[in-house]
């Protein structure tokens, strides 16, 4: 069987790595539209070895889905690359939002949300009697934002959500599906009438039944990560590294990988796949890993139901300022901050990279800009004129006197998918046309099964299991 995949980001290039778990697949071809792999996952590495992040730079380790990851990083070899970052450590604990021109550290610990903590009217405890006085709304979607400020708050839903959505989506929690992150506790308001009532229930459930182990949790490298209470980890040389190591090891296998392709179309023929490039090539199998306005048109002759599904999610742009400073001149350590929306700051946030990863003397921190404000934020600025407006809000609200030794800016496009209200029965309908007309076709990346690294390679591995 001939299994090619439309897309080198890192759901593509999993996506081949996976397919090569089956022996039924004898040639695997990745192509790419652009001259390089890895999608939005790209560090610049500058020529003195100071290292800049466009896109992501952290991956968490968390639940089965961080452990599939490090499944992952274990068989390309890359276990002696991973820098960990333990709960404890200062970007762990010290998140932080802008509120007022001030930054308040948002409560990280079981004490901490029982004290009167601004820019909090109240202890964050006190959203366990906002849940219990408050009835059950049945629907199988609504807001993120109406949810929590419906069930717990307010206060929550502005100063702690609205931002978290801002920093992982560049989103407006206001649009954004309660699935999104929160799908766990709408569950359990839908089932049992409160938040509450369900996590407890689940609790003493859990008190007389032990769930299987899986068998991803007994890799040395998972109870390593379990042992040492890893909260998130990066790779030696950026995150870039393991995407290039994915594609070494699928060269060396035999997987076949062109960048730089223009696939005009592709259509059925006699149960197969044909893709119409410079030289047409033919597969029994096609993993669609594009995001899903990209992959909108290359479906619409197969089928106009799922085009027009595909088409409907929405896309933001980003863009990101990278900023070096020499030596240290932030006041404290964190993770960094992020900008509640109803803030006047034209940015999303700001990253302290080289708390995380320090690099010498020296302070690099990212800043967003633009998500669902882009049109705000920038609009039809230049990228200097972007970069500036980066470095003034933050010489402002982290009081730095210095003057930037290096600054890298980008415009990223239509980069990040949003998941609206919706979103999970707009892709659950697209799959079941793929399924009821027996298309040879499969779904995979950020745009369907979550935004993060850990969730697109699971995704683009559910997409090769299901073909």
């Amino acid at each position: 069987m001939t299994l090619c995949v439309l897309g080198g980001g890192i759901a593509g290039l999993t996506a081949a790595h996976y397919a090569l778990h089956n022996p039924a697949v004898k040639r695997v071809v990745v192509l790419e539209s652009s001259s390089r792999l890895g999608g939005w996952i790209n560090t610049t590495r500058n020529s003195d070895g100071v290292l800049f992040e466009k896109g992501p730079r952290t991956i968490r380790p968390v639940g089965p889905q961080g452990a599939n990851t490090l499944e992952l990083v274990e068989e390309l070899g890359l276990t002696d690359s991973i820098r960990p970052v333990p709960y404890g450590h200062p970007s762990s604990i010290n998140r932080l939002v802008l509120v007022d021109g001030k930054l308040h550290k948002l409560p990280s610990t079981l004490r901490s949300v029982f004290k009167n903590l601004p820019p909090f009217s109240r202890p964050l405890a006190m959203a366990v009697f906002k849940d219990l006085l408050s009835p059950r709304v049945k629907c199988e979607d609504t807001s993120l934002y109406e949810f929590v400020s419906r069930r717990l708050g307010e206060d929550i839903a502005q100063y702690a959500i609205d931002p978290m959505v801002r920093g992982i989506c560049a989103g407006n929690s206001k649009e954004v599906s309660v699935h999104f992150i929160a799908k766990y506790l709408h569950q359990m308001e839908q089932e049992t009438g409160r938040i509450t009532f369900g996590v407890a229930r689940d609790y003493i459930k859990g008190q007389f039944s032990k769930p299987d182990v899986p068998i991803v949790e007994r890799l040395d490298i998972v109870k390593r990560a379990r042992a040492e209470k890893w909260s998130v980890w990066g790779l030696e040389n950026g995150l870039e590294t393991l995407v290039e190591t994915l594609q070494k090891s699928l060269i060396n296998k035999g997987v076949e990988i062109k960048t730089g392709v223009s696939v005009e179309g592709i259509a059925l023929s006699s149960g197969k796949v044909v893709l119409s490039c410079e030289t047409d090539i033919t597969c029994d199998k096609l993993v669609l890993a594009l995001p899903s306005n990209k992959a909108a048109p290359f479906v619409e002759g197969i089928s106009g139901v799922l085009s027009s599904l595909l088409h409907s999610i929405p896309f933001v742009d980003v863009a990101v300022v990278n900023i070096e400073y020499k030596g240290k001149v932030l006041d404290h350590q964190g993770f960094g901050f992020l900008v509640p929306s109803n803030q006047p700051e034209s940015i999303l946030g700001c990253i302290y990279d080289s708390c995380t990863f320090p690099q010498g003397n020296r302070t690099v921190l990212t800043v967003m800009i633009g998500g669902a404000w882009y049109k705000e934020m920038v609009g039809s600025k230049s990228p200097a004129e972007v970069q500036n407006q980066a470095v003034k809000e933050i010489s402002k609200i982290l009081n730095i006197s210095a003057t930037p030794v290096r600054c890298d800016t980008s415009f990223l496009p239509q980069c990040i998918a949003q998941y609206t209200v919706g979103h999970r029965g707009r892709v659950e309908q697209a799959r079941r046309v793929i399924a009821e007309r027996q298309l040879p076709l499969a779904l995979a990346g950020s745009s369907y099964d979550g935004p993060g690294i850990n969730d697109t390679i699971v995704s683009a591995r559910n997409a090769v299991i299901v073909m």
